[in-house]
């Protein structure tokens, strides 16, 4: 699987949030205030976007371990959240047996922070034999999976958003 952050699909509610350049998608431009309310000690309403990336059926049968959820993006003043979720499909042969919900199950994540240079993009993500569950296998035939990116940053105080130029699902090779 690989996307570029212009390929996903917008939560409908936060389409007017992002704004997509060439391969990039980022939360639109914030505004600098100096002091920060942060710095004073005034808490901060988040300004987020969620854009959902399908993984293709190319992964079928392959142990999480094998996986790496890789990401090239800039965090900015803000958090971008990475989750690989699968959901059951469903597809009942008679309406009495629908459960009537859906059910997603994260089986891996990649949050950002930390970085040292946070208006530069850089490459990360998460995955390979280390995780808890490396031994869960995908099943496409009885799931669906998506990636699930969250961009999220304070309303007011960011000079830099948070950006995402690919998503990528990969073998994890060791180095």
């Amino acid at each position: 699987m690989y996307n570029v952050g212009s390929t996903g699909t917008v939560d409908p509610g936060d389409i007017a949030k992002v704004v997509c350049t060439g391969t990039i998608i980022q939360l639109p431009g914030g505004l600098q205030s100096a002091p920060s309310p942060a710095e004073i000690g005034i808490p901060q309403p988040q300004f987020t976007a969620t854009i959902r990336y399908a993984v293709s059926a190319e992964f079928d049968g392959w142990h999480l371990g094998d996986l790496l959820l890789l990401l090239r993006y800039r965090p900015g003043g803000g958090n971008v959240v990475a989750v690989l979720n699968e959901v059951p499909r469903w597809f009942p042969v008679a309406p009495e047996v629908d459960p009537g919900t859906v059910t997603e199950t994260t089986v891996l994540e990649y949050h950002s922070g930390g970085e040292t240079a946070p208006d530069e993009f850089t490459t990360n993500g998460a995955g390979g034999p280390e995780l808890t569950n490396a031994g869960y296998v995908l099943n496409f035939t009885e799931n669906f999976y998506y990636v699930a990116l969250t961009l999220s940053a304070p309303e007011r105080v960011v000079v830099t958003q948070p950006a995402v130029a690919a998503v990528q699902l990969v073998q994890w090779v060791e180095v």
